[in-house]
């Protein structure tokens, strides 16, 4: 066996380690004590208790990126079923304590990326979406921090979370433009999305399966235009309009018609609040997998939404 590189290991007895490279240390005491430790261990028995925090919420995300990446990059599908499961299941069930520890940190997407990136790279859109809802809820955020996000992150890296965060910097409105946080370039380029986006045209929401930005037009029955030849059954149709009508309703299409200056931005800025909302309900309907298909469309949309969204930036030389 060749010998590793004990000059770049730290915090280690062995005479001579074996680096893996892209993998920390953390990461892979993580996946040992996967393998190693019984569920019987102190630490799974906290993983599944129903005791709340922030900290164990924050602790056990990172524990279950370190497992599913570990496990897709080594070939141990059981450990990565599971991890994934974990993630998803701990997204819904503690998303509030997770904010709670991102809000304290000023920065709700460092803590998530490299298990956006796992999402990404496995190709599981759920997680992604879930993850990334997860990173811009709430939205109270002070500018600098939204300012620090979108020059580190980019448009290129994460386009839909970029155009969310642009519009949350619009949404606060020119008194906060001039902040001295704010440089004249990103005062102009504000003014000018500003003129763009009011009102929100109407072809941003092209191609969109839900009438994100347009009054909806009605279908057959009185069914969601949208869901017309995509839901098995009728009765789901109609639980699924009832819902999307009671969270979309006419004051949301008002606001985001609006062509009053930064009125439709305030109900995009609520987006993702209403999303959230809109999946909490279809959760408690007893229809098939057409309530998990609807939801992927509704999420498909918003990231499409906010990815046009983000090219109304402009950097200005």
């Amino acid at each position: 066996m060749p010998l590793g590189d004990h000059a770049q290991a730290e915090g280690t007895s062995d005479q001579h380690p074996i680096i893996i490279p892209g993998v920390k240390a953390s990461e892979f005491r993580n996946l040992m004590k996967m393998i190693y430790c019984p569920l019987s261990d102190a630490f799974f028995v906290d993983i599944h208790s129903d005791r709340q925090s922030s900290t164990k919420a924050h602790r056990e995300l990172v524990f279950c990126s370190d497992i599913a990446r570990l496990s897709h990059r080594f070939g141990i599908p059981r450990f990565e079923k599971w991890a994934e499961g974990e993630i998803m299941h701990l997204l819904t069930r503690s998303a509030g304590n997770l904010n709670a520890y991102t809000l304290r940190q000023n920065d709700p997407i460092t803590s998530i990326l490299p298990t956006l990136a796992y999402a990404k790279l496995t190709l599981n859109k759920c997680l992604e979406y879930e993850l990334q809802y997860c990173s811009i809820l709430p939205v109270v955020l002070p500018p600098t921090s939204l300012l620090n996000l979108m020059d580190n992150l980019g448009r290129r890296e994460e386009p839909a979370l970029f155009g969310f965060w642009f519009m949350l910097l619009l949404n606060l409105g020119y008194k906060t433009w001039q902040d001295e946080a704010f440089t004249k370039k990103d005062r102009i380029a504000l003014f000018l999305a500003q003129a763009r986006l009011t009102p929100v045209l109407a072809c941003l929401g092209r191609d969109l399966v839900f009438p994100l930005l347009t009054w909806p037009n009605p279908g057959h029955n009185g069914q969601l235009k949208a869901l017309q030849g995509r839901i098995c059954l009728d009765r789901c149709a109609r639980k699924i309009r009832g819902v999307w009508f009671t969270l979309f309703d006419s004051e949301y299409y008002e606001v985001i018609t609006s062509g009053v200056a930064l009125t439709p931005t305030t109900m995009l800025c609520e987006l993702p609040s209403i999303r959230s909302d809109f999946a909490d309900d279809l959760r408690r309907l007893s229809t098939c997998k057409c309530k998990t298909e609807a939801l992927s469309w509704l999420d498909e949309d918003i990231r499409q939404l906010f990815v046009r969204l983000a090219e109304y930036y402009q950097d200005i030389n």
